[in-house]
């Protein structure tokens, strides 16, 4: 018997899930109130989850990051009520939480970039892969560009992009304040980036 299966939770946590994630239907999501001996002492958001194929319900607490990834997974409006009934995948990552940089979470994966049909971008397809894998969502992209859409990225702010994921692949985080990106072109940015090895 597993810790796990001796206590069980009524929420769902990265361990509970395979390394290649499940696909799940959003029941309903719902604010809970707080809990008056947790740290933040804030209310959590929750989301009921059916696991594909099956009845009984999981809970999961949502945070922004998970919260965007869905808006973007689903292509919808901000709004929780368009989230009702859909199907999202997830799946067990490492994310950086109270200075622990291999912390177990859950994350919703990003869809592929599609624009146009089946004419996509294979160079945004590529970026958003590679920083995906780095925890890092399509919507922080934009935001830190300032841009509505990343297929409206300039040359000079890709470069600038490949130069902080090279920089994050060799151990920085995503940069916290977040720097204007677009003045990040030139010096070491060409070198770092050929060495590795992105596509984009």
């Amino acid at each position: 018997m597993k810790k796990s299966e001796a206590f069980p939770s009524r929420f769902l946590k990265a361990e509970d899930l395979p390394s290649d994630g499940i696909v799940v239907r959003i029941k309903r999501i719902y604010r809970e109130a707080a809990d008056p001996e947790a740290d933040d002492h804030k209310p959590k958001v929750i989301a009921e989850l059916y696991p594909y194929g099956q009845e009984d319900t999981k809970e999961w607490r949502l945070n922004p990051t998970n919260w965007d990834l869905i808006v973007d997974f689903l292509r919808c409006e901000d709004n929780d009520a368009a989230f009702i009934g859909k199907e999202i995948p997830i799946y067990p990552a490492l994310c950086f939480f109270k200075g622990d940089p291999k912390t177990p979470c859950i994350r919703v994966a990003m869809r592929p970039v599609v624009y146009g049909g089946d004419n996509g971008d294979p160079r945004i397809s590529a970026m958003l892969k590679a920083f995906g894998e780095l925890n890092v969502t399509r919507p922080m992209l934009e935001q830190r560009l300032g841009i509505r859409s990343i297929v409206e990225i300039t040359p000079q702010q890709r470069d600038s992009l490949k130069a902080l994921h090279a920089r994050m692949v060799a151990g920085e985080r995503w940069p916290q304040p977040e720097p204007d990106l677009t003045g990040w072109v030139g010096r070491d940015a060409g070198e770092l980036v050929v060495q590795r090895g992105t596509d984009w």
